[in-house]
């Protein structure tokens, strides 16, 4: 994932992305140029970056894979909100 944050909460949302995820990259700068893209286009697809961002996305992905599980916390959560929202009359 390449990203450049503009207002809000995007900011906030790209440095998880690259720093504590560490699935992605903002543009060099905060802004589109030739120049800003191809590097970062260099970093998630070919530089040695790019085989860590492979990994953090392919374990995030197995996270998320249990998680919409049968078992998974996403469909006990949610059985959960549906028991008070039928519940609470």
């Amino acid at each position: 994932m390449i990203g450049r944050p503009l207002i809000g909460e995007q900011k906030l949302n790209g440095r998880f992305v690259e720093a504590v995820w560490g699935i992605g990259v903002e543009v060099e700068s905060g802004v589109f140029t030739k120049d800003g893209v191809v590097k970062s286009l260099a970093r998630v697809l070919w530089d040695e970056e790019s085989i860590k961002l492979k990994e953090n996305i392919k374990g995030l992905k197995e996270l998320i894979a249990k998680a919409l599980g049968p078992q998974g916390s996403y469909n006990g959560n949610f059985l959960h909100l549906l028991d008070i929202v039928t519940n609470s009359s």
